[in-house]
C-alpha cells in the first residue's frame, strides 16, 4: 500500500499551479500490470493464509487499479504502469548467501532468461521522455517499451472500483488522517 500512499500524495501535488502550456508531470508505477488475474477479496491482506503467489497477484490488481484510477482522478498528471519482467539482479543475496552456490545458479538460470537492469534501463528511459506519452495517462508498458493491455478482470468499473474502496480502506485503517486526496 506504500505506493499507493505515495502516488496519491504526489498526485495530488504535482500537478497544481503548472504554468500554462508546461507538461504535465508524470508518474510512473512499477508493478507488474496486465495479465488476467482476479482480487480474492475475501483475503487481501493474507490475514487467513499466505502463499507469496497470492499476496504478489494482489499487489499487482491494486498497483494497476492505481494507475487506472489515479490517471481518472487526477487529470493534472499522467501515470503510467510499467511491467518489467524479470529482471536480472543481486536482490536475493540477502536471502540466498552473498557469494553462495545457490545464487549465483539462481543468477545464472536468470541471466539466460531474462534482461539484465542495464538492458532494461537501455529500452525503458527512452519511453519515459518520449513526448507522445503526454495525454496517455493509464497506459501500461511491458519490459520492452512496448504497450500492454489492462487486466480485463480490472476492466469492469465496479472490479476497479471495489478494489480501490478495499486500498482506501486499507490505508485509511493504517494511517493517520492526514493524506489528502
Amino acid at each position: 500500500m506504500s505506493r499507493w500512499v505515495v502516488v496519491r500524495e504526489l498526485a495530488g501535488r504535482l500537478g497544481r499551479e503548472r504554468p500554462p502550456g508546461s507538461k504535465k508531470p508524470r508518474i510512473f508505477v512499477w508493478g507488474f500490470p496486465g495479465g488476467e488475474r482476479a482480487l480474492d477479496f475475501t483475503d487481501v491482506q493474507s490475514a487467513k493464509s499466505y502463499r507469496w503467489t497470492t499476496a504478489h497477484g494482489n499487489t499487482v490488481i491494486f498497483n494497476e487499479a492505481l494507475v487506472r484510477d489515479t490517471a481518472t482522478k487526477f487529470p493534472e498528471v499522467d501515470v503510467f504502469g510499467m511491467n518489467p519482467g524479470i529482471i536480472k539482479t543481486n536482490i536475493m543475496a540477502g536471502v540466498l548467501g552473498g557469494g553462495s552456490l545457490r545464487l549465483r545458479l539462481q543468477q545464472s538460470v536468470v541471466g539466460m532468461l531474462f534482461q539484465s537492469a542495464e538492458t532494461y534501463a537501455q529500452k525503458i528511459l527512452p519511453l519515459v521522455v518520449r513526448p507522445d506519452l503526454e495525454g496517455r495517462s493509464g497506459a501500461l508498458f511491458n519490459r520492452h517499451a512496448k504497450p500492454i493491455l489492462s487486466n480485463p478482470w480490472l476492466g469492469t468499473n465496479s472490479n476497479c472500483d471495489k478494489v480501490v474502496e478495499a486500498a482506501e480502506t486499507i490505508v485509511a485503517s493504517v494511517l493517520p488522517p492526514v493524506i489528502s486526496h
